[in-house]
């Protein structure tokens, strides 16, 4: 059976995804932090489904030796923090830059997927999580996502970048009411270009629930194209509906 590990698996996207790729027969190991507050519930559920929770500290060798033991055929990293944790670290007394696009997006991901890459020659497939705009790198939040791109290009694994525009719908847990109204206007701009003809174009600009974006990202990482790919928005969306 092919197996896939998915770190960032307690996020929005990776809640969507573990169950979409154990529907369709794979293995599926859930890298959650020990510490995280969604480990009881997500080991509650997930456990009646079929999903392994690996709680596995982020330290180098720890997370080296979880890739290493699990043996994954495609390794998924949906790693992200947020604004509000940032807020909220820097008020408990974390050190300067704790919970940062720098420590996580970047940091984070790159441990994970220089631990895939220590498999070489039988390193598994990466699938990225990135972001529409990440070849810029404006702010810091792009800058972490090109700066993995980079890595990602000099490597030797086998990967897919994906970069949705905006990942938002009712049924994401998090409050974040800035982004919901952007997503609105978002999505009343893309029902407009519909409405007016220009469906193609409105594919490139769409919004993505959870569950869209784990459709097209399960085809990606088993089903893969080509290697070395960058998926954007209409290409996420083609590939969820053939699903």
């Amino acid at each position: 059976m092919t197996k896939a590990l998915i770190f960032g698996a307690s996020g929005y996207t990776g809640q969507a995804l573990a169950p979409e790729l154990r529907g369709r027969g794979i293995q599926v190991v859930a890298h959650v932090r020990p510490g995280s507050s969604q480990r009881d519930r997500l080991e509650t559920e997930w456990s009646k489904q079929g999903i392994s929770v690996a709680a596995v500290d982020w330290e180098e060798e720890a997370i080296r030796a979880l890739v290493r033991e699990q043996k994954p055929k495609v390794v998924y990293c949906l790693l992200g923090t947020t604004q509000e944790r940032m807020r909220s670290l820097r008020k408990a007394g974390a050190p300067k830059g704790a919970g940062s696009y720098e420590e996580v997006d970047k940091g984070l991901t790159l441990m994970a997927m220089r631990a895939c890459e220590a498999l070489s020659p039988d390193a598994p497939r990466v699938v990225y999580l990135s972001a529409m705009g990440a070849d810029k790198g404006r702010g810091a939040y792009m800058r972490a996502r090109k700066e993995v791109e980079a890595w990602l290009a000099q490597s030797t694994l086998d990967y897919t970048s994906v970069r949705p525009a905006m990942i938002t719908g009712p049924d994401r847990r998090e409050h974040r009411t800035g982004e919901r109204i952007a997503g609105a206007v978002m999505a009343a701009g893309i029902a407009t270009l519909r409405a007016l003809g220009g469906g193609s174009l409105a594919d490139r600009f769409a919004n993505l629930d959870a569950a869209t974006l784990a459709k097209g990202m399960a085809e990606a990482g088993l089903h893969p194209q080509s290697d070395r790919e960058i998926l954007g928005v209409a290409d996420i969306l083609r590939l969820a509906r053939q699903e």
